[in-house]
């Protein structure tokens, strides 16, 4: 009699089976993923659900008198612009002109007379939603703000009033429109 060694049958545990699928449905995935990826639309920069070319005819008017601002600030519910960086020393010579706040959304426009105090000039809370261009009124002549940098303010918060909370943010870029290969002559205050 010769020795026969037994036949094997070939079992796989589960316990190698179910890691080891797992392993190659991630090596898919992450292959699928990277190789199969889709290219995101570059989304242009819009403003009140306009289209891109009229948010360009909007925005990028051009205007024969300017102010310059270099600094602004928010104190309470108030915002300040300054023609020279803010200094409790300096005379504020932004103190009495008029502000005409041009909202591009509707064409519509807010007019406010800065104070002598710091709580007395832009007042938030009375300035319902949209995008707004900001002009000062100087010697009887309506002049478009613009900042000496750009400027992207982080945004601030109002307090509650009537369930609504208002958030407040300012522009300044001469890159604004750059998606639509426009770069802009000011830095415009928005």
């Amino acid at each position: 009699m010769a020795y026969a060694p037994r036949q094997r049958k070939y079992r796989i545990k589960l316990k190698i089976l179910i890691p080891l699928l797992l392993l190659i449905a991630l090596v898919i995935y992450a292959g699928v993923s990277v190789f199969l990826v889709k290219e995101e639309k570059k989304t242009s920069f819009t403003v009140c659900g306009f289209t891109p070319e009229k948010t360009v005819s909007v925005l990028n008017k051009k205007s024969a008198e300017i102010m310059s601002v270099s600094d602004y600030l928010y104190y309470g519910e108030s915002l300040n612009l300054f023609d020279q960086s803010y200094s409790p020393l300096h005379k504020d010579t932004m103190a009495s002109k008029s502000v005409v706040l041009h909202n591009v959304c509707d064409d519509s426009e807010v007019t406010m007379s800065m104070g002598n105090t710091v709580d007395q000039k832009i007042v938030l809370q009375n300035i319902k939603d949209g995008f707004y261009e900001v002009n000062v009124i100087d010697n009887m002549i309506k002049k478009r703000v613009v900042f000496a940098n750009p400027v992207e303010s982080n945004t601030f918060t109002t307090a509650k009033r009537n369930g609504k909370v208002q958030n407040v943010s300012i522009i300044a870029d001469k890159d604004l429109l750059k998606d639509q290969n426009i770069i802009m002559d000011q830095t415009i205050c928005f």
